[in-house]
């Protein structure tokens, strides 16, 4: 008799699995966080050229905005993943710009610690906009292995420059209760940037080699892959300047006059001065993110 029920279970859980695929819900699906609401349309035509016109990201615990972005920005969001790292699609993935606001219904908690940067919750914003793409871009994506340029870095003789760890383990049930104008503790595992017109600077605290040079890898044009061996964690601050060439909007270039001279020093060369690192171009393998299938939004 017991034989025979479990067969029955079986048999009920089999028919409800073949019925979400029927309805095109896999259990992924079925069980990722989502959107409750979402509007999206297409940008003014005129904006999208300016890239200093643009903005996306977290609003809010649970929502999201969009304004004036390509798809393949939001893409690389969703994805957790380089922009310059997604390939296939049609030309106006990186090209034409969109206007998006979603929000979904959150939990005191999750707001709590989206509010604090905990990575968890920013996963689960993650998870929201790729199923609100699938829905509304009709987006399906693949990733795979592909060789591509990188920088290897390694450490020049006497070691790595970068001070002991020293920073404050975030508590989700304490979080810290900050005043006007205050900074945020140098929590552990996180490296923070500033700029100030050409100028940039980020700061690690309590950082792995291979996470701090994560961080970094947000900046060049290729990543910094870690072939260092150094394993403790540590504090570090690497300041850099880019040439006005490299941030179009934020001066005004006189291209008769010639060229001036350089602020300060680049990425690559702040890292082999500052912290002691050795980079070398060469090729490696690179996680990306293949586009298989998208079409224009449907309607709201």
């Amino acid at each position: 008799m017991l034989a025979v029920k479990v067969g029955v279970l079986r048999l009920c859980l089999v028919s409800i699995a073949a019925l979400n695929i029927l309805l095109g819900q896999t259990p992924e699906s079925t069980s990722r966080p989502q959107f409750d609401v979402a509007s999206i349309k297409p940008s003014v035509p005129r904006e999208v050229s300016s890239p200093y016109q643009r903005s996306y990201g977290n609003a809010g615990p649970g929502q999201y905005l969009a304004r004036n972005t390509p798809l393949q920005l939001i893409v690389a969001q969703a994805y957790d993943i380089r922009a310059a790292y997604i390939f296939g699609g049609p030309v106006w993935v990186s090209s034409d710009g969109y206007e998006i606001l979603a929000r979904a219904e959150t939990s005191a908690e999750e707001a709590r610690s989206t509010r604090n940067g905990i990575q968890p919750m920013f996963d689960r914003d993650r998870l929201r906009l790729q199923a609100l793409l699938e829905a509304r871009f009709s987006l399906k994506v693949h990733r795979e292995i592909r060789q591509l340029p990188i920088f290897a870095v390694t450490v020049v003789k006497g070691g790595p420059k970068v001070q002991p760890a020293k920073c404050i383990t975030f508590d989700p049930n304490r979080p810290a209760a900050l005043r006007p104008g205050q900074f945020r503790p140098a929590y552990c595992g996180q490296a923070p940037s500033e700029q100030n017109g050409l100028s940039f600077k980020v700061t690690g605290s309590g950082m792995t080699m291979t996470h701090f040079l994560l961080s970094l890898s947000n900046f060049s044009p290729r990543p910094f892959i870690d072939h260092t061996g150094y394993k403790p964690t540590f504090n570090a601050t690497v300041e850099w300047y880019v040439e006005p060439t490299q941030s179009p909007g934020l001066v005004e270039i006189d291209k008769s006059s010639p060229p001036a001279e350089p602020l300060g020093p680049s990425l690559v060369t702040a890292l082999q001065e500052q912290l002691g690192l050795k980079l070398k171009s060469t090729k490696g393998p690179i996680e990306v993110l293949v586009i298989d299938k998208v079409e224009r939004p449907s309607a709201n």
